[in-house]
Order: structure tokens, then C-alpha cells, then sequence
């Protein structure tokens, strides 16, 4: 009998020493005491693997979009709710759930317009205030208010909450009357930070340069009547009425997949207000987020500092345990396949072997999803490194030697 325990814990020790070989070959000691954390463990078992300061917190950047998927997943149906709204014999009163496929230029389906159009005959009435959060998340950097990977969070976004400037046009049209031209600039074109006032260089090619505009509640009322080339009013005032219908656009998947892909901060912050609206009638990032805290997610190893839909604040922090084990809930509830379908492909060679959600900013760069290794297991894994000071590449590039190694010795 002590001969079969003392087999057991060689092979589970020469294992150990195997990846750890692996691991120093890769990074170096003061990298994984300082700014490491990884935990790798079977998917089928749940056995941990191979683990480094899984329990310490650390800053997600975008793989919070995986918490966003799962909180999608768990809160909408299979279609997404597009408008709310109510009709009297001569008004249309609407409101938004904060659908962002609205004439975006990547969903083309325009369920949203047709609906209005065919409405056009009555007097249309939108009103914003449902809403009871704020345009930009909480830690979101004030000075990248113009980049269009940051666009206000709105109840009814329209174009993207994008303007689009090119050589010969402007989209949406409407703010043409607000553009003027310089000689003067050091960027293409330029907005005011507290209002949708913008410049462009003068002769300067442009070419599908976006910019995000401000979205209160006059201004998409605004866009509306230009767009149906109809009045649309404006009104403050909560316009909810018990007899309310609801208008229902894209597939929920045809958002949750561009969002893990492309790492689509919009359709990620747009994603969680409307998993707000089927928790109560208001839209709120931050209700979502306590609601799947409170309820969905209350079991996680850790509790994590978890403040918006798409991993642009430094203030959100989790840990590789909440991690992995957000990924093995998904897993046990839609299936690996599924998941996989949902995740983007990171390694190929010649097949298909890592669905990972990455998430990078200064200083960050994790990585978690699934791995399967050349002697067929797969594994449920998240790596997360801050607070180092080399390019974001030359960790990337560790990484993948890193998670290679594992690839081989599992």
C-alpha cells in the first residue's frame, strides 16, 4: 500500500516539476512572485492542474466581457428588445432598452426603423427616462471621450452613437449644421469635449474616421426627426404605461459574438443595460451588475469589483479563480461546444486548440477560456498579468510560449 501511495505522489510530483520547468523557461521568478496569476484545471473534473496566485486580484481589462456574456445569457432571450412602447388612436409613445443594432452599419436588419416608419402617420413621442445610469462607466479615462472604442451608454443608441466623417460626407447627416472646418489641427477632426461641436482639417483626406456623440435625450430626439424625416418630441417625463408592448430586433447571439471577437465595448456596455430592463423598468449598468452579483453569481471564489459591461475601467478586479469559474458555469450550462462557438479562436495549428477572450490595456495583458492539449484533455484556464512595464506584445509573445508548454506537458 505505501508503495502505490508513494507512486501516486511521484507521478503527481514529476508532473508538477515538468510544468514548472515550463513555466520558469518562459517567465522570469520576480514576473510570476509580482505580476502573475494563472489557474489551469481540467474541464471534465474540475481538478486543479496547475496554479499561481489564483486567489490575488487583479485588474481584467476586457476579459470582463466574459462576465457580460454570461450575465446576457442569463438575463435576455433569445432575442433582444428593441423598443418599449404604447400607441393611443393618434400618438406613438416609445422608449428605449438600450438595443445597439439601430442603424448600426454592422446590422443591417432595421426592424427598429421599419417599426417606426410604419408609425409615422402618428404623432412620435420618445422619452429617455428610464434611464437611470450614467453615459461613461465609473474609472472610464475622461480624455478618450472622442475614440470610438468609448461611446456613451444610451437607451437608444442610433448610428452606433458614432459620427462618421469621410472626404465627401458625413454620417449621420444631421451634424453637418454642427461641423466647420481648420487650418489648425493636430487630429483629423476634433470634438468639443461637453458638446456635438466639430471640427475637421481642411484639406485632409478623410476616410471613415468616427467619432462618439453626446447622446441626451434631445439630441436622439433630434436624430430621429432627421433619420424618419419626421418631428419626433422630446419628453422628460417617465412616459411607461402598463399596456406597453414590446418591440423585439436581433438574435441575442448576433451581439454576444462581435462583442467577444472584436472586444466591442459598445455592444458590451449596451449588452448589460439591456439585461438591466428584464430586472425591473429602469436601465442601469450598475443594477445588472448587483442583480447577477446578489443572485447569478453569488457563489464566486472571490467577490470581485465588477463596475461596467466592457472592461475599460481600471477599477474593475477579479481573480483567475472567478475566472475559471465563471467559464465551467457557462460551460455546464450551454455545453463546451456552444462555448467554444462563442468564444474566439486564439491558436491554430492546423486545428483549432485555444477559445480565449483576451484583455489588454497598459500595463495588462490576460488571457481565459479553454485549452486542449496534445494528449486530449481540455483545460479551463485564465492568465492575468499586470503592473508590468515591457509593450503588451513581448507579454503576449511569453504567454503563448507559455500556454504552448502547458499544451505539451497536459
Amino acid at each position: 500500500m505505501k508503495n502505490i501511495l508513494l507512486s501516486f505522489f511521484l507521478i503527481a510530483f514529476l508532473g508538477a516539476c515538468q510544468v514548472q520547468k515550463i513555466s520558469n523557461k518562459v517567465i522570469r521568478p520576480n514576473d510570476v512572485s509580482n505580476h502573475l496569476g494563472y489557474l489551469f484545471i481540467d474541464t471534465a473534473t474540475g481538478d486543479t492542474l496547475f496554479q499561481q496566485n489564483a486567489n490575488r486580484y487583479f485588474s481584467p481589462a476586457s476579459t470582463t466581457k466574459l462576465f457580460t456574456w454570461y450575465s446576457s445569457l442569463s438575463l435576455l432571450g433569445e432575442n433582444i428588445p428593441a423598443l418599449k412602447y404604447y400607441e393611443t388612436p393618434d400618438s406613438l409613445f416609445f422608449w428605449g432598452t438600450g438595443d445597439p443594432t439601430f442603424l448600426r452599419a454592422d446590422f443591417p436588419t432595421n426592424s427598429t426603423l421599419a417599426f417606426l416608419k410604419s408609425k409615422s402617420n402618428k404623432r412620435l413621442i420618445f422619452s429617455d427616462a428610464n434611464f437611470h445610469g450614467k453615459h461613461y462607466g465609473q474609472g472610464w479615462m475622461w480624455d478618450d471621450y472622442s475614440e470610438d472604442y468609448q461611446t456613451e451608454v444610451s437607451t437608444l443608441p442610433i448610428y452606433g452613437n458614432l459620427a462618421t466623417f469621410t472626404s465627401d460626407k458625413i454620417e449621420p447627416s444631421y451634424f453637418k449644421a454642427f461641423t466647420e472646418k481648420s487650418p489648425n489641427l493636430k487630429s483629423k477632426v476634433f470634438r468639443e469635449e461637453s458638446q456635438n461641436q466639430f471640427i475637421i482639417t481642411e484639406n485632409t483626406k478623410l476616410q471613415n474616421v468616427r467619432i462618439p456623440f453626446k447622446t441626451d435625450g434631445e439630441t436622439l430626439a433630434s436624430l430621429l426627426s432627421d433619420t424618419l424625416h419626421v418631428p419626433v418630441t422630446y419628453q422628460k417625463e417617465q412616459v411607461y404605461n402598463y399596456r406597453y408592448a414590446t418591440l423585439y430586433s436581433e438574435p441575442r447571439g448576433s451581439l454576444i459574438i462581435p462583442m467577444l471577437k472584436y472586444s466591442d465595448n459598445m455592444l458590451a456596455e449596451q449588452l448589460m443595460l439591456m439585461a438591466s430592463s428584464q430586472i425591473s423598468d429602469s436601465l442601469s449598468v450598475s443594477s445588472a451588475i448587483a442583480y447577477m452579483l446578489k443572485n447569478k453569481l453569488s457563489d464566486l471564489p472571490q467577490k470581485p469589483r465588477w463596475v461596467d459591461g466592457s472592461g475599460l475601467s481600471r477599477y474593475n478586479m477579479f481573480t483567475p479563480n472567478d475566472l475559471v469559474f465563471l467559464l465551467q458555469k457557462v460551460k455546464n450550462e450551454i455545453g463546451l461546444s456552444k462555448a467554444f462557438f462563442y468564444l474566439p479562436k486564439v491558436a491554430q495549428d492546423p486545428e483549432t486548440y485555444i477559445w480565449a477572450k483576451s484583455g489588454s490595456m497598459s500595463g495588462v495583458y490576460n488571457l481565459a477560456g479553454f485549452i486542449k492539449t496534445k494528449k486530449g484533455r481540455t483545460l479551463t484556464f485564465a492568465l492575468m498579468n499586470n503592473n508590468f512595464t515591457k509593450p503588451v506584445s513581448a507579454v503576449r509573445n511569453e504567454m503563448a510560449d507559455f500556454l504552448e508548454g502547458i499544451r505539451e506537458a497536459y
